[in-house]
């Protein structure tokens, strides 16, 4: 019977706190949701059997673990909104004769319905676009497979048994802070006159230094050696400086508006900025998590979908032919021999060429390039060195250099006419405007590569340089063999030819490159960070929203008697509505405005670190897709402003007399 009494009771309690409970509940199932559909997906043979499944079943075992770790802050801190609304409540029930064991059990029914019904309606939500995500991630990867129910028993053992962990860990923390609690403190609490809070300018500046710490390693950085060795220490000197900006950066900067007496004696601004006042500190860990998930979100979506729209381009970089092989040695014989074998295999050539190059590292200082490895920073480019005869081939070129002169291609460095490397100096004969690109691309971590066309003599001088410098580390001539292919299973063809061959021509040290095959690699890769990127955007927003409308509510009804005193003392209907729309705006658009901010001082840090998975996906690429991700992220974030706003109208002005 009394099981019943609590269970009763529960129930009543949640009805007539449903504006507090419902958003919790669905924010609980919608965290729950996810989790089931990511956990389901891991999970799924047909994705673990695909070209690229270890990359995909790589990407969606992060993406649990980090919608696993995500949904245990998420359901803590919105949890924290209900427990505080509810403090007073508890503390009635205590004076009125239950004691602390009877508000456990009630609690604890409570938490438990709180449960079904997320459970229910997450994995309802989970089970109907986890589908719907299947095939998405199937179309991305370019897999078809026909469209049909599917429940993956494992993801939801899985998902009942995370989200019972996490509940009762929160069952646990309710407990202790029932038990830890004084009943006529909780009963007083809400009635209890708050101080002033005190400007802290100390934090203040700390808050100040630390994000301006953070801001200065990402626009500093000046290759993507940096940008990774500085990327995390960047981020958490940002995040540190968001929060403390939040919450002591405020409350100074709202002290510094109301010494302006002009300013602060006018009816809306006089309201906004002494409720503001007190309303702050509780705030501010809230807005600063917007600010920063905020910014997850444009990061993350911005820059898979660069890479994404950047994959072609970057397989014709880095495969300029159909299919290739390298060589450390030549012979026309062997060439040709090569041909003869895939000929005989029903293979037609269509089109070949031979290009003689040379590749290595140097260090760069005032744009000139030395190979002394002491002397290195982490600025190191990567120089691309081809043969005069075989570029005029290629390109149907006729230019002619004497000893010790060049053509370079060579962006974003200024030569001045001269490439000196180790104190020797070569001419610049000429300056291409476009790439070499019949050479394939490298992954570049410096800040810049130049290709270099020189004459057999100064070709080998430079060969020599790098080869005194390095010795055993230093890299050998190379002959990139591009063909062009026709005929059935040529890219199988091809592969069993040069593996044959290499056995037979060891000196030559054989190695294919077929573009098909590394499209499929970088498509798993890719698509992985896509499908990522979007999935955990999608979880963020709805946090996003969940804690904004949720903390909007919660404060609506703190707000209420606030404004009824207002009202009573002769405070307008409209003046009132100006009232909320300014503190909302102030609360509301602060977080956006300075996500933005992070994102213009990361912008160069993350363009170096996405050129190295693709040099194609910086630049312009990067610029459109965060334009368009911040545009589109705004007018979501302005439609839950107006919904925000006359929620929180209507709850502030519901009890007037």
């Amino acid at each position: 019977m009394k099981g019943l009494f609590y269970l009763h009771f529960a129930f009543d309690n949640l009805r007539k706190n449903k504006r507090i409970y419902v958003p919790f509940i669905l924010s609980s199932a919608g965290i729950l949701g996810m989790l089931y559909i990511i956990a389901s997906l891991a999970m799924n043979e047909t994705l673990t059997n695909t070209l690229y499944g270890q990359y995909i079943m790589a990407f969606l075992d992060m993406g649990r673990d980090l919608t696993l770790f995500f949904a245990l802050i998420f359901i803590f801190y919105t949890n924290s909104f209900v427990i505080k609304r509810r403090r007073s409540e508890l503390g009635l029930y205590n004076i009125l004769g239950l004691g602390k064991g009877h508000i456990i059990h009630v609690v604890f029914w409570e938490n438990m319905i709180c449960f079904a019904a997320s459970l229910f309606i997450g994995l309802a939500f989970g089970f109907i676009f986890e589908r719907i995500s299947f095939m998405v991630l199937l179309k991305i990867l370019a897999v078809e497979v026909a469209f049909g129910a599917m429940f993956s028993p494992g993801a939801f053992g899985y998902t009942l048994l995370m989200f019972a962990v996490l509940y009762g860990l929160l069952f646990a923390y309710d407990t202790l802070a029932i038990n830890r609690s004084k009943p006529i403190d909780l009963l007083n609490e809400k009635n209890s006159g708050e101080k002033e809070p005190r400007a802290k300018w100390l934090i203040a500046l700390l808050g100040a230094l630390s994000l301006g710490g953070g801001y200065c390693l990402a626009v500093r950085v000046t290759n993507a050696s940096e940008a990774i060795l500085y990327f995390f220490p960047a981020v958490f000197l940002v995040i540190i400086g968001t929060y403390l900006l939040f919450t002591a950066g405020s409350i100074a900067l709202l002290k510094i508006l109301k010494a302006k007496k002009g300013y602060y004696y006018q009816i809306n601004h006089f309201i906004t900025v002494a409720n503001m006042m007190y309303r702050m500190k509780k705030n501010a860990v809230g807005l600063a998590s917007i600010c920063i998930l905020s910014t997850m979100i444009l990061v993350m979506v911005a820059s898979t979908t660069s890479l994404w729209f950047s994959l072609n381009t970057t397989i014709d970089q880095l495969y300029p032919s159909d299919y290739a092989y390298n060589s450390f040695a030549i012979s026309d014989k062997v060439d040709d021999e090569f041909i003869v074998r895939l000929n005989d295999a029903d293979v037609e050539v269509k089109n070949s060429y031979r290009i003689k190059m040379l590749e290595f590292a140097v260090g760069m200082k005032d744009n000139h390039f030395t190979t002394n490895r002491s002397l290195y920073s982490l600025d190191a480019v990567v120089m691309t060195l081809v043969d005069l005869a075989d570029y005029n081939q290629l390109y149907g070129e006729d230019y002619r250099l004497a000893d010790g002169e060049v053509i370079v291609f060579a962006p974003g460095v200024d030569l001045d006419g001269q490439l000196v490397i180790d104190d020797n100096v070569f001419t610049v004969k000429k300056t291409l405007s476009q790439r070499i690109d019949k050479i394939p691309g490298t992954v570049n971590m410096s800040s810049c590569y130049l290709q270099i066309i020189a004459n057999d003599d100064t070709f080998a001088k430079i060969f020599e340089l790098q080869d005194s410098s390095y010795g055993d580390n230093a890299s050998r001539i190379e002959y990139y063999h591009g063909y062009t292919l026709d005929g059935e299973d040529a890219g199988a063809i091809f592969n069993d030819t040069v593996i044959d061959m290499a056995a037979e021509y060891p000196d030559y040290a054989f190695s294919a490159m077929i573009k098909s095959q590394a499209y499929n690699e970088l498509v798993g890769l890719y698509s992985g960070f896509l499908f990522l990127g979007s999935f955990l955007g999608i979880v963020f927003m709805m946090a996003i929203v969940s804690i904004i409308y949720y903390k909007q509510i919660s404060e609506g009804y703190e707000d209420q008697n606030r404004f009824i005193i207002m009202h009573k003392v002769g405070l307008s209907d409209s003046e009132i509505h100006k009232t909320i729309n300014s503190q909302i705006l102030l609360v509301f658009f602060a977080p956006l405005v300075m996500a933005v901010i992070h994102i213009l001082f990361a912008y160069h840090m993350i363009e170096l670190i996405i050129v190295v998975l693709s040099s194609t996906a910086g630049s312009l690429m990067l610029y459109y897709t965060f334009a368009i991700s911040t545009a589109v992220f705004a007018v979501i974030y302005v439609l839950i402003y107006f919904v925000t706003s006359k929620t929180y109208y209507r709850i502030v002005t519901e009890r007037r007399a």
